[in-house]
């Protein structure tokens, strides 16, 4: 695997990145601040947009040119196709240098593009941040997963991995040479909004714990679990927040019914500042069956809070040092999650300065520069990428 200093200059390019929409998502978000970063450094950014909708829209760059889908019904249920012929008009209209897939999300679309349009297609680099071992899948879906993996050395030409796990695990599984993985941590922040989270409230300084979870309310964020862990350790003065909107709202309104903690829950939907949240929060709970690397996880070690999650992806043991900054449980262990939410800590326990430390990895302004250096690389070499492709491994990233 490679690595990239952040000192290193590019060429001017003209970038392509495609989204479905302005999130929710941290794919979405890590997507629109890398465009806008790339654009602050002169280059010729394009953002493809197959819907206006979303919740990161109100902080979208604006410095970057949008190229918005016409509005059609078909854009959302047929979310891939709708992107597919999208972009391919895109990539012929701009002659883009390079495309940037900011997520496993939006790779079949990667795929689908580079079969129709060949030669045509301009190199494509590609984040990968979600584990690429589905334990959340059934076991025959899982051998089908692997299989699509490992075309992916087809189709994209360099890969983005947010950790030296994950970058083994993707040179492993998808069985590409370690000199096309690049090794750059996931800008989820800015330094304003580490700085604003370092700075931010200490607890609630009341009898009871404020237990916090962040993330769209869907099945993969198993809350159902998290709620349950919640109901066994719970005191009458706890509380539980979970912060985020999904298809699983009123599902999961229903098990806090049953399990009798409804009224020690809120649900309030998108918030306007997740610093504010975790300044008031006494834990943060992350109690997914499958992740990426969880931006708020970053958030959370900015705000030293104390953790707990479960092990979702290879990245999680990464952030957290194994265990020594927050703790770490298998995914879907009932008894495992109640028994960590029972003795996490409190905020004056943890090891705040590493925690920062560790947060400052993960900016947008240390980050941008050392994706740049990766696009301009597989623009220069728009090449075949079935041929094999020999480069001299760069010292590990720095910012």
């Amino acid at each position: 695997m490679s690595g990239v200093s952040s000192t290193l200059s590019t060429p001017q390019m003209r970038i392509l990145v495609f989204l479905h929409s302005f999130g929710p998502g941290g794919v979405e978000r890590v997507g629109l601040r890398l465009g806008g970063a790339w654009a602050d450094a002169g280059h010729d950014v394009r953002i493809l947009m197959g819907r206006r909708e979303g919740p990161e829209k109100r902080v979208a760059p604006h410095n970057v040119i949008y190229d918005f889908a016409p509005p059609h019904w078909l854009a959302r249920p047929f979310e891939t196709l709708w992107m597919v012929r999208q972009l391919v008009g895109a990539i012929r209209r701009h002659q883009p240098d390079v495309l940037f897939c900011a997520g496993g999300t939006y790779t079949i679309v990667a795929a689908i593009v580079r079969l129709i349009l060949r030669s045509e297609c301009p190199p494509v680099v590609c984040k990968l941040s979600s584990s690429l071992d589905r334990r959340d899948l059934p076991l025959p879906a899982r051998f089908g997963h692997a299989f699509w993996l490992r075309q992916h050395r087809w189709f994209v030409d360099r890969f983005v991995a947010l950790s030296s796990v994950m970058g083994e695990e993707i040179a492993t599984r998808l069985r590409v040479a370690p000199e096309r993985v690049w090794l750059i941590p996931n800008p989820v922040l800015t330094n304003e909004d580490l700085k604003s989270l370092s700075t931010a409230g200490r607890g609630r300084n009341g009898r009871g714990r404020l237990f916090v979870a962040v993330g769209r309310l869907t099945r993969c964020k198993n809350y159902g679990l998290l709620m349950r862990a919640f109901a066994q350790i719970a005191t009458a003065e706890d509380r539980l927040l979970v912060v985020g909107e999904g298809p699983q709202r009123a599902a999961l309104s229903r098990v806090a019914a049953k399990l009798g903690i409804s009224g020690q829950l809120r649900m309030p939907g998108h918030v306007a500042s997740i610093a504010e949240v975790l300044g008031s929060a006494d834990v943060f709970v992350s109690s997914s069956n499958y992740e990426g690397l969880p931006g708020v996880i970053v958030e959370a070690l900015a705000a030293g809070l104390p953790i707990v999650a479960t092990a979702s992806s290879p990245n999680i043991g990464h952030v957290l040092r194994g265990g020594e900054l927050g703790q770490i449980v298998p995914i879907r262990d009932l008894s495992a999650l109640a028994n960590a939410l029972e003795n996490a800590g409190t905020r004056e326990s943890m090891p705040v300065d590493t925690m920062l430390s560790v947060a400052a990895q993960y900016t947008i302004e240390r980050s941008a520069a050392l994706y740049l250096h990766v696009l301009a690389l597989a623009a220069a070499s728009h090449v075949d990428i079935r041929r094999s492709i020999e480069l001299e491994p760069l010292q590990e990233a720095v910012g």
